[in-house]
């Protein structure tokens, strides 16, 4: 057996005594990080879960904005082609009216070379009739 004297005993129960303080004070400063970090994980998913919230409410707001320009611009497109084809309507008809004056043009014409001509004759006519009653 060995024999121990009574202090040595005493500081060693003093010192398991401070150990176990010391092991309880760890103990509870690992349970304080381990309660900080479950409230940081905590923190960092809502945060997360937050974040993703805003970047899909700004993918469907972007989504949306992106559908009213496409509409837009395909009422803008439909716009033009349609004004487009009035245009295209509108030069075959003012081309249509032109060949239309054209022609008229060239009846007038012919029209009044019909009369000039109609007129000689008349006035030969009358020339001749004169002459005839004149000599009869």
């Amino acid at each position: 057996m060995f024999f121990f004297p009574e202090a040595t005993v005493e500081e060693q129960k003093q010192q398991i005594i401070e150990l176990e303080d010391e092991l309880q004070t760890a103990e509870d400063a690992r349970l304080r990080c381990e309660v900080n970090i479950g409230a940081l994980k905590q923190q960092m998913e809502k945060h997360a879960h937050d974040s993703n919230e805003q970047i899909e409410d700004r993918m469907r707001s972007i989504n949306k904005q992106l559908k009213e320009y496409e509409m837009e611009l395909d009422e803008e497109r439909k716009s033009k082609q349609q004004i487009l084809q009035q245009r295209k309507k509108i030069e075959i008809d003012l081309q249509d009216s032109r060949q239309q004056i054209e022609e008229a043009n060239k009846q007038k014409e012919e029209a009044l070379r019909n009369t000039r001509r109609l007129q000689v004759n008349f006035y030969f006519l009358i020339f001749f009739l004169k002459l005839f009653y004149f000599y009869f």
